[in-house]
C-alpha cells in the first residue's frame, strides 16, 4: 500500500496538486500607466502567495524593445521574503528615443510571467537611432518620391538602404529593414532632380541608379581619375561633378571631362567638397578654393586673399551665393581620417571678403573639426563639430579639445545643442543634412557609440514616430529569436526557433491562452486572429532557460 507522501508525490508530479510557485501571483496598482517620452512610470506591485508559503519570490522584469530604446527599468527588489511587501518598477524612458506606442513589460515571479503597460506619446522634436558600435550612416538624402537614401556602416561595409517615410507607407522607415544593396563601399550621394537618377560614390568608383538599370564607373571603364570618390554635385543642366582623391571629373551625358592643370586651375589633387551656387562651381581642396564659372577658373587661397586658412574640410551655399566652409590647416601629413592637422573655425566668403567664426565668436573653439555644414530654407546654418584628437609636436602633450555638438547660426544668434540640453547621445556630431521638408538629420560617426536622429525645432511630422508593422520589417533579433510582424492582427511567426521547447502566449493577467501554432521550415506560426486587441506574452522555454518577448495585437 502507497504511503499519503508517496501518493501526494505522485499527485504533485502529475500535476493534480497544484504547486506553491503557481499560485503566486503579482497584481501592479495600475494596468497602464500613459507618459510622455523622456518621462518615467512607477508601477507599485502587491505580491500574493499561499498560505504558509515561506520561500523567496525572485522577481524580474523585462522588454528588449524598450532596452534598445534606452530605457531604463528598476526593480526595487529582485527578491522578496516574508511579508512579502509591495515592490516598485520604476520604467525611466529617455526623451526622442522611443517611438509612440503602447509597451507591455513582462514581470516574472518565480519563473510565471505577469504584465504591465506603459502607453507612450511623443512630444519631443527629436528622434535618435542610437546603434551601438556600427551602423550610423554618413548621408541622408529624400528623392523626389520622398523615399529615404542611406548608407550604413556595418561590418565595414557602407552599403545603400532605402526607405519610404511618406504618410501612406509611414512604417518602412527602420535602419534594420530588409536593404537594398547595390554593390560597393558608398560614403557620398547625390540626386538629379531632372530625371532622379541617384549617384553613390566611395571606394570602387561611381555608380548610377535609374531605379531599374545600375551603372558602375571606375578606373577600368572610364576615365575617372580615381575609385575612391570624396563629393558629387549635380547642376540644372544635369551635369555630374565628381571629386575624387585625385583630381575632378564631369560626366555630360555619356561624355566625360577630367580637369587638371591643362583645362583648369586644379591638379591631380584631392578634392574635399563641391558646391553650387547658380552656374558658379566652388571646389574644395587642401590648398585652397577653386572657384569656376562656367568660363573662367579660378584659385583662392591665403597667398592671394584674406582666406584664413587653406585647408576646405567641409562646404555648403547658401541663399545669396555666399560660401560657408570649414578650414584648417595640414602640417605635415594629413591626419588619419584624411581631415586637416588643426582646424581654425567656420568661415563665410562672399566672394571678397572671409568673415571668420571661431572661439571669439560662437560656440566653437578654433580647434573643433567642422565636419558638415547644412543650410535650411530659412537661412540657418546648421553645423556638426566634433573633438580635436589628434595632438601634434613632440612630445604629444595638447590637450584634447572636446565637441560642442549640433550648431545653428541664424546670421545673429549661435545655438548650441548637446548631451546636457538635448537627447543627443553625444557631442561628437560627424554629418547633418536636409531632407525635402527641412527636417534636420545628423549621425555621430566619430565617436566609439554610434547614433543618428532627425530633429525639427518645429515639431517633427508624426511618421518619422511608427514601428514597424509589416513581415518585411523584421526587428534585428534577440538570442537568436525574432517575432513578426508585431503588432499583428492575424497571425505571427517566431523564427530562429530551433531549440525552442515549448511556446505559452500569456495575457496581462498571467493567463496561458492556448492558440494555434504551425512549425513551417523551422519557423513558429502563431494564429491569434480571434484574439481581443491588447499586449500579450509569448514565453518561450529553451535548453538554456525561459525567454518572454511581448506581442501586440491591433485592429
Amino acid at each position: 500500500m502507497k504511503t499519503l507522501l508517496s501518493l501526494l508525490c505522485i499527485a504533485i508530479f502529475c500535476g493534480m496538486v497544484p504547486s506553491a510557485t503557481s499560485q503566486i501571483t503579482l497584481k501592479p496598482d495600475k494596468d497602464t500607466i500613459s507618459i510622455k517620452d523622456g518621462e518615467t512610470a512607477v508601477f507599485t506591485i502587491a505580491i500574493t502567495v499561499p498560505k504558509d508559503f515561506d520561500a523567496t519570490v525572485f522577481l524580474t522584469a523585462g522588454n528588449n524593445d524598450l532596452l534598445s530604446y534606452k530605457t531604463e527599468m528598476t526593480l526595487s527588489a529582485a527578491s522578496v521574503n516574508y511579508p512579502y511587501q509591495n515592490v516598485t518598477l520604476t520604467v525611466k524612458t529617455r526623451e526622442g528615443y522611443i517611438p509612440k506606442g503602447v509597451y507591455g513589460i513582462g514581470i516574472t515571479a518565480n519563473g510565471k510571467v505577469f504584465g504591465c503597460y506603459i502607453n507612450v506619446t511623443n512630444t519631443s522634436n527629436w528622434r535618435i537611432y542610437q546603434l551601438g558600435v556600427t551602423g550610423a550612416p554618413t548621408f541622408i538624402s529624400q528623392d523626389n518620391e520622398n523615399n529615404y537614401w542611406c548608407n550604413r556602416y556595418y561590418d565595414g561595409g557602407l552599403w545603400v538602404n532605402t526607405y519610404n517615410i511618406s504618410p501612406k507607407n509611414a512604417s518602412k522607415f527602420w535602419l534594420n529593414n530588409s536593404n537594398q544593396k547595390i554593390g560597393g563601399q558608398f560614403t557620398v550621394m547625390a540626386i538629379d532632380r531632372n530625371n532622379g537618377k541617384k549617384y553613390f560614390g566611395g571606394k570602387v568608383g561611381v555608380t548610377r541608379s535609374d531605379d531599374k538599370n545600375i551603372t558602375l564607373y571606375n578606373t577600368t571603364n572610364s576615365p575617372i581619375p580615381d575609385n575612391t570618390i570624396t563629393a558629387i554635385a549635380i547642376d540644372k543642366e544635369s551635369n555630374v561633378w565628381i571629386g575624387t582623391n585625385n583630381g575632378l571629373a564631369r560626366l555630360q551625358g555619356n561624355t566625360w571631362t577630367v580637369f587638371n592643370s591643362t583645362n583648369s586651375a586644379l591638379g591631380a589633387e584631392p578634392i574635399t567638397g563641391i558646391a553650387l551656387a547658380g552656374t558658379t562651381m566652388w571646389i574644395g581642396t587642401r590648398n585652397g578654393l577653386v572657384k569656376y564659372d562656367g568660363a573662367t577658373w579660378s584659385r583662392i587661397s591665403p597667398s592671394n586673399s584674406s582666406m584664413p586658412a587653406p585647408f576646405v574640410w567641409s562646404m555648403a551655399v547658401d541663399g545669396n551665393g555666399d560660401l560657408w566652409a570649414g578650414l584648417g590647416h595640414k602640417i605635415d601629413t594629413v591626419s588619419e581620417f584624411g581631415g586637416p592637422d588643426t582646424m581654425i573655425g567656420l568661415a563665410r566668403y562672399d566672394g571678397t571678403n572671409w568673415n571668420l567664426y571661431n572661439n571669439t565668436n560662437s560656440p566653437m573653439t578654433q580647434s573643433h573639426y567642422v565636419n558638415s555644414i547644412a543650410i535650411d530654407k530659412k537661412g540657418n546654418k546648421w553645423v556638426a563639430t566634433s573633438a580635436y584628437y589628434f595632438l601634434t609636436g613632440s612630445p604629444q602633450t595638447s590637450p584634447v579639445v572636446y565637441p560642442c555638438g549640433l550648431l545653428k547660426f541664424d546670421n545673429n544668434t549661435w545655438t548650441a545643442y548637446n548631451k546636457t540640453n538635448s537627447p543627443l547621445y553625444n557631442d561628437d556630431v560627424g554629418w547633418v543634412g536636409l531632407d525635402n521638408s527641412d527636417n534636420l538629420w545628423f549621425s555621430g560617426i566619430l565617436s566609439a557609440q554610434k547614433y543618428w536622429g532627425v530633429f525639427n525645432e518645429a515639431g517633427l511630422p508624426p511618421f518619422l514616430f511608427a514601428p514597424p508593422t509589416s513581415v518585411e520589417e523584421q526587428p534585428e533579433a534577440t538570442d537568436g529569436i525574432t517575432i513578426y510582424p508585431n503588432p499583428t492582427n492575424t497571425t505571427f511567426t517566431i523564427s530562429g526557433a530551433d531549440n525552442i521547447l515549448s511556446v505559452k502566449l500569456i495575457n496581462s493577467l498571467g493567463m496561458e491562452v492556448s492558440r494555434k501554432s504551425l512549425v513551417v521550415s523551422g519557423k513558429v506560426e502563431v494564429d491569434v486572429a480571434d484574439l481581443a486587441s491588447g499586449i500579450y506574452f509569448v514565453q518561450m522555454r529553451t535548453p538554456t532557460g525561459m525567454i518572454a518577448k511581448s506581442i501586440i495585437v491591433s485592429r
